[in-house]
């Protein structure tokens, strides 16, 4: 259960460090550039090649339904008043990442009981995945809607705790075919949003750090890529 409970931990610390780092221009800089490195890589590293793997080419249409749907929530508003939506964004994601958190807790279970020693490496593989997980949560709800980002977070900490326990006996029924393609169109949203929407404003004259808070995502993945 202690994975469990420190995967839990880092989705929060993930959303709680977004208030904090809004009040200072240098920090959200530096945020802005993990979010594009880190929190981008890991859905185009992770969510998107586990999906492809589990449901082939389908994956790929789902991942590229996923991107376009931003357009159709956003129709008839302006391209840069995106805050109405985060809402919408909000539910989907925590939706797309509890899915993705019930199978890493399957996993986990799994792990546990037949390979103890490379569960270790599986266990910090899905720590390190929720840090920025939580981040996106936090980002995506803005300024006003923190508490959302909480009940969000919520959902997806109840995915891992439902996949670690029933995750062994339910996951060979559930069609993980179609959990991997919900997967995928969550992830193709999520891009769309992280590099067209940026949830973040990164104030002017903070290049250094965003190239910092960039550097930081691509050790983010590199730790990530060696666990795998």
């Amino acid at each position: 259960m202690f994975p469990i409970l420190s995967a839990i931990v880092a989705l929060a610390l993930g959303v709680a460090i977004v208030p904090v780092v809004r009040r200072r221009p240098s920090s959200m800089a530096t945020l802005d550039g993990f979010m594009l490195v880190g929190v981008g890589g890991v859905l185009v590293m992770g969510l998107l090649p586990h999906s492809i793997e589990t449901a082939g080419g389908w994956a790929v249409a789902a991942a590229a339904a996923g991107a376009g749907l931003p357009a159709l929530l956003e129709r008839g508003h302006r391209h840069d008043d995106h805050h109405h939506d985060s809402l919408a964004f909000l539910l989907l994601a925590a939706l797309g990442l509890a899915v993705h958190a019930f199978m890493d807790g399957g996993a986990l279970a799994t792990r546990h009981i037949d390979d103890g020693v490379h569960s270790r490496a599986l266990e910090l593989g899905v720590l390190l995945h929720r840090l920025p997980m939580g981040v996106m949560l936090g980002m995506l709800a803005g300024p006003e809607r923190q508490r959302q980002a909480w009940v969000a977070a919520g959902i997806v900490a109840a995915g891992t705790v439902c996949g670690f326990w029933l995750g062994v006996e339910t996951l060979p029924m559930l069609g993980i075919k179609g959990m991997a393609l919900f997967q995928a169109m969550v992830a193709g949203t999520l891009v769309h949003v992280l590099y067209t929407h940026s949830p973040i404003r990164t104030p002017g004259g903070q290049k250094r750090a965003l190239t910092v808070g960039m550097l930081l995502g691509l050790l983010f993945l590199a730790a990530i890529e060696s666990l795998h």
